[in-house]
C-alpha cells in the first residue's frame, strides 16, 4: 500500500502522532541510478497542470524513482494552484511553468453573488483530475485533496490583496459576508472531492504530505501576514474554526515570520491537531527556530517541520518525541538510509 510493504505499521505511527503520543519522521531520494525526471516544459502550462496524462506522467515517474524511507509514502498531490476555488467563483486562470495564480475579477463585493457553477471548467477538471489519478493508483499511491486555499486568500484572488484590505477596513460587513459564502462553497467542495477520494482509498492527505485514517486538512492564511491579531481574529478564526470542525484531523501551515503573530489565536483552536512550520526563503534554517518548534509543542500542538539532513541531529535532540512530524528530502539512498537509522525509523 502506497509503496510501503509495511503499510499498517505506518498508518498506526500517523495515528499515534495524530494523537500526541508518538512521532513521524518521513525522508525521501531519488534512487541510485534513475534517470533525470520527466520534463513537460515545452507543454502549454495550463495543459501541464490540467490535463490528467502530464498528471499521470510525473507520478508514475515519481514513484517509480523514490525511496519512501521512514514513515514516508507514496502520494500524488492534485496540484492544480493555490486557492483554485477562487476559479470556481470566476476568477482568471493564468499559469507559468512551476504554478497556477487566480486574477482579480470583482471590482466590488456587490458586483454579483459569489455563486457556485457545478459546471465550472475549472472545478470539473479538478473533480476530473483527482478521480484519474485515483482509479490508476490502485494503492499504490495515495490521492491527496487540492489546494482549496485560505478562505481570505481565495477573497484576495477575486478582489485583488489590496482591494481586499482596503475593504477589511472600509466595508468589514460586506467582506464578513463574502467570507462566509466562500467558506460554504470551500466546505462543499472539499466533501465532494472527499467522496471521490475515499471510493477508491483509506484515508486521506492534503498538500501538506500527512495521511489520516479519517477527514484531514492542512488551512492556511497567506493574507493573515499582512493583518494584525485583532483583524485575524476578527475575520480568519471564525472561518478556520468553521473548517476544522469539519474534519477530524488538520495541520495548520504557518508561512513565514509576519505570521508568528498569529500563533496565540492559533493555539486557541482545539481541532488543530498540529502546527506546519514554513519560514521561507533568506529566514534561515529550521534550527534557527527552534524556539518557536518549542512553543508549539509546550502549547500542547503537534509540530510539522521540513528540514534538510544536516539539520536532523539537532531537531530529534531538541524536539519532544510526541507530536514531533520530521519532514526531509536526502541527497541520495544511501543519505536517507542513515538517516532514518539516526531517527529510529528503519525497517
Amino acid at each position: 500500500m502506497f509503496c510501503r510493504d509495511d503499510w499498517d505499521r505506518v498508518a498506526t505511527r500517523y495515528e499515534a502522532w495524530w494523537a500526541g503520543r508518538g512521532d513521524i519522521f518521513a525522508v525521501t531520494a531519488r534512487r541510485s541510478g534513475s534517470p533525470p525526471p520527466v520534463d513537460f516544459s515545452r507543454v502549454d502550462p495550463l495543459e501541464k497542470f490540467f490535463n490528467p496524462k502530464y498528471r499521470i506522467a510525473r507520478v508514475e515517474d515519481q514513484i517509480a524513482h523514490t525511496y519512501y524511507g521512514g514513515d514516508a509514502f507514496a502520494r500524488a498531490f492534485v496540484n492544480l494552484g493555490p486557492g483554485i476555488v477562487a476559479a470556481y467563483l470566476g476568477s482568471p486562470v493564468r499559469a507559468a511553468q512551476t504554478t497556477v495564480w487566480f486574477d482579480r475579477c470583482l471590482e466590488s463585493w456587490d458586483d454579483r453573488a459569489l455563486t457556485f457553477d457545478p459546471d465550472n471548467q475549472w472545478w470539473r477538471r479538478t473533480v476530473g483530475m483527482t478521480e484519474a489519478l485515483c482509479r490508476i493508483a490502485g494503492g499504490r499511491f495515495c490521492v491527496s485533496f487540492t489546494d482549496l486555499g485560505g478562505v481570505y486568500d481565495i477573497l484576495a484572488s477575486l478582489r485583488g490583496t489590496e482591494g481586499l484590505l482596503t475593504d477589511m477596513a472600509d466595508v468589514p460587513d460586506a467582506v464578513e459576508r463574502a467570507a462566509d459564502r466562500v467558506t460554504e462553497v470551500w466546505l462543499r467542495c472539499y466533501d465532494e472531492l472527499c467522496r471521490v477520494i475515499t471510493r477508491f482509498q483509506s484515508g486521506t492527505a492534503s498538500w501538506d504530505g500527512t495521511w489520516s485514517p479519517g477527514r484531514m486538512y492542512c488551512p492556511q492564511s497567506d493574507v493573515s501576514a499582512m493583518i494584525g491579531p485583532a483583524d485575524f481574529r476578527k475575520h480568519d478564526v471564525p472561518r478556520l474554526r468553521c473548517i476544522c470542525a469539519a474534519m477530524d484531523h488538520v495541520v495548520y501551515h504557518l508561512d513565514g515570520p509576519d505570521a508568528v503573530r498569529h500563533l496565540d489565536a492559533l493555539m486557541e483552536i482545539p481541532q488543530i491537531d498540529a502546527v506546519q512550520w514554513v519560514q521561507g526563503a533568506g529566514n534561515g534554517p529550521t534550527r534557527d527556530w527552534l524556539p518557536l518548534l518549542t512553543r508549539i509543542q509546550d502549547g500542547g500542538k503537534g509540530v510539522q517541520c521540513h528540514c534538510g539532513p544536516e539539520e536532523i541531529d539537532i531537531l530529534l535532540r531538541e524536539l519532544r518525541p510526541e507530536g514531533r512530524c520530521i519532514v526531509c528530502a536526502a541527497s541520495d539512498e544511501d543519505q536517507a538510509r542513515r538517516l532514518e537509522e539516526s531517527a529510529g525509523t528503519s525497517r
